[in-house]
């Protein structure tokens, strides 16, 4: 009985600690090339909102701890625990605070990303704003719970008994990325204009964040889809659970960053105004298409200026009445 019960350890080990292990090599590979994005958002927008900035450092503090973490607990398992086969069989608390750290990273990205789907739909839309802020909460819950499952489990089979709390944390995860995806790109479908250069920006906008957006939603379906499938954890769903956070810090500073790109058809942030060159204010509360000489929704320029200058509201507001009084008097003239 001791025999065959050992069996079935080694067997869930092979299928949740193995691939943990390999996953630090590809998490220290994520963080360098976060590192490097990280240091490029930064560099090209200093003027975005503290919150914004604060929200970056800290999921890449928080990154770079999970690597730190996997990277002591990897030492723990093949270079400590050499030749103790009990020892495999434990988590201990390294795994226990990656989860949590996971958690973390994935609330304030998508956080981050119910903020600009805010800046877009404007005050209105109760429903959607109630969804996109209550299933990153209850991902975070239940995210949290299974960080405090892992740290109370005696050994890993202790963690099958709690199977339907991992399924509705990547639910919850799924549902969240989901209806931002959508929303964004409808909305933003929603601000297309006749006007050639503004249609441009909506298209480009639409590209960057469904295909940034739809690459961890895809992840996280595939991990829920394995781990009900084959009834639990797994090596491929463990694998790619831990590798979700850091494509999706990528994939959220790559959707920043992508902003700069409008700076190749002329129709970058102004740095002295605050608002976008190619759609920005006019003088008769429109928005004016400079290079067209075309007048398009006020609404849009809004959603547009928000999406793309997300600095803070103080500054933006200061720079946008100064950028309309400057119209006011070139009109005049």
């Amino acid at each position: 009985m001791a025999t065959a019960t050992f069996a079935v350890d080694l067997v869930l080990l092979s299928e949740i600690v193995a691939p943990v292990l390999i996953s630090v090599f590809f998490t220290s590979f994520w963080l360098g090339l976060i590192c490097l994005l990280s240091y490029r958002y930064y560099c090209n927008f200093p003027s975005d909102a503290s919150g914004i900035k604060a929200t970056v450092g800290t999921t890449v503090t928080f990154q770079t701890f999970n690597t730190i973490v996997m990277a002591r607990m990897s030492y723990y398992y093949l270079v400590a625990s050499f030749g103790s086969p009990d020892h495999l069989l434990v988590p201990v608390w390294e795994f226990g605070a990656s989860i949590l750290m996971l958690t973390l990273i994935d609330y304030m990205v998508q956080t981050l990303y119910a903020y600009r789907l805010g800046l877009l739909i404007g005050k209105d839309r109760y429903i959607l704003r109630g969804l996109v802020l209550a299933l990153p909460l209850g991902a975070l819950g239940f995210g949290m719970k299974v960080t405090v499952v892992v740290l109370s489990a005696e050994a890993f089979t202790d963690l099958g008994e709690y199977a339907w709390i991992v399924i509705v944390w990547f639910a919850c995860l799924a549902g969240c990325d989901i209806i931002l995806t959508t929303s964004q790109a409808f909305y933003l479908h929603y601000h297309r204009t006749g006007i050639a250069r503004t249609n441009h920006i909506v298209n480009t906008l639409i590209l960057y964040i469904t295909t940034t957006a739809l690459v961890a939603s895809l992840l996280i379906i595939i991990q829920l889809s394995l781990f009900v499938t084959l009834g639990g954890w797994n090596y491929a769903q463990t694998f790619l659970t831990f590798q979700t956070s850091a494509i999706r810090i990528i994939c959220l500073l790559a959707n920043l960053s992508s902003r700069k790109t409008f700076s190749r058809d002329g129709s970058r942030i102004s740095p002295e105004t605050g608002t976008n060159q190619g759609v920005s204010f006019g003088s008769e509360g429109r928005s004016l298409d400079f290079n067209k000489t075309n007048v398009v929704d006020f609404r849009t320029s809004v959603a547009l200026n928000n999406i793309m200058n997300i600095s803070d509201s103080t500054e933006r507001s200061q720079k946008r009445l100064s950028f309309v009084h400057t119209n006011s008097e070139g009109s005049k003239l």
